[in-house]
């Protein structure tokens, strides 16, 4: 076990957090969500930078089996800070959900993350678990991974079905709000104001559309 950690800590190029543990049966349902949205997009940014690297490098390292649709370095390094900027913004919905439901000792080592990649914005836009597992389905090879369906959150709508294509146009307030940086898009039942991220969730047809400028 020892070796196994130290490996780990050279990997990351840093510990793991040395704070006391959570006591055994103490986290909640939803505490387990967390852990496993968190490891299932930790996995898919490692996958991809690595590819990245492997195209650059032509070293490769296999996980399981995913498909970016990025065909040259400019279009990676764009997928790659809107990966990053969703999983900055999905930490968010991770340490209140923890709070919420009494894990508060997991919500230190979980926002310790959000100080390893900078980020030009003081200020993010939020996202919730849900648009963040239906972003990372989407470079998924479906059946790929024996564990994928353990995550107990429900994938949002996919636009194409049965080769139909649903267009549409809608008012993007760029100057108005500042749109900088990743702007999270939802087709959701009903209009209005929603008073949360999640409730937008919780109302979406198809989401997450995401976004990204400068």
């Amino acid at each position: 076990m020892f070796f196994c950690i130290l490996q780990y800590n050279i990997h990351l190029l840093h510990t793991l957090p040395n704070g006391p543990l959570p006591p055994p049966g103490t986290i909640s349902l939803e505490g387990i969500t967390n852990l496993q949205l968190v490891e299932y997009n930790e996995n898919v940014k490692y996958v991809f930078f690595s590819s990245l690297l492997y195209n650059v490098t032509l070293n490769p390292i296999p996980l399981c089996k995913y498909n970016f649709p990025t065909t040259n370095f400019d279009n990676a390094i764009v997928l790659a800070a809107t990966l990053t900027d969703v999983a900055l913004r999905t930490l968010q919905d991770v340490i209140e959900i923890f709070a919420d439901n009494n894990n508060n000792a997991n919500t230190r080592g979980i926002a310790s993350n959000k100080g390893l990649i900078p980020n030009p914005l003081p200020f993010l836009t939020t996202s919730t678990r849900d648009f963040a597992f239906s972003t990372l389905q989407a470079f998924i090879v479906p059946g790929s991974c024996p564990n994928e369906n353990l995550i107990n959150l429900k994938p949002l709508k996919n636009v194409r079905v049965n080769n139909t294509v649903v267009t549409f146009t809608a008012l993007f307030p760029f100057e108005e709000n500042l749109l900088n940086s990743l702007t999270i898009a939802a087709v959701t039942i009903g209009k209005g104001l929603f008073a949360s991220a999640i409730d937008i969730a919780n109302a979406s047809l198809f989401a997450p559309g995401l976004i990204e400028v400068n």
